[in-house]
């Protein structure tokens, strides 16, 4: 008699395990695509920059303009290595003819020393004149 309740124990057992069960369903969904980041700015050189500048104070200047503009500030810089800060500015304030040529100068020399050589900076004396 026991091994006919351990034989019906099993069958159940087993009938249990062939018992349906429903399946399971997984729906997929689409995530939307990750947010994407902006595109980066392309690099500002210091040229861009120091032609932005003079603009926002002077308004719109030609192609030539603006390499002049760039030619002079880095001469400027050239200037000031080979001939100091001081000498340089007189220079240049002797070679002006008017308040507003000298109004220029001073800002362009100002926008150029900070671009393109910042290691200047300093070295302005108040009101230097020829």
């Amino acid at each position: 008699m026991k091994k006919i309740i351990v034989a019906g124990v099993a069958a159940l057992a087993l009938a249990g395990c062939a018992t349906a069960q429903p399946t399971p369903v997984v729906t997929v969904t689409q995530l939307p695509p990750p947010p994407t980041e902006a595109p980066s700015p392309e690099p500002v050189t210091a040229e861009e920059q120091f032609v932005e500048v003079v603009e926002d104070k002077y308004g719109p200047l030609t192609n030539n303009q603006e390499q002049k503009l760039i030619d002079f500030a880095k001469d400027t810089c050239q200037n000031f290595e080979y001939f100091g800060v001081n000498k340089t500015i007189k220079m240049y304030a002797q070679e002006l003819s008017s308040t507003r040529e000298a109004k220029l100068a001073g800002f362009v020399i100002g926008a150029g020393t900070a671009l393109f050589c910042p290691r200047f900076n300093g070295s302005f004396t108040q009101g230097t004149s020829a």
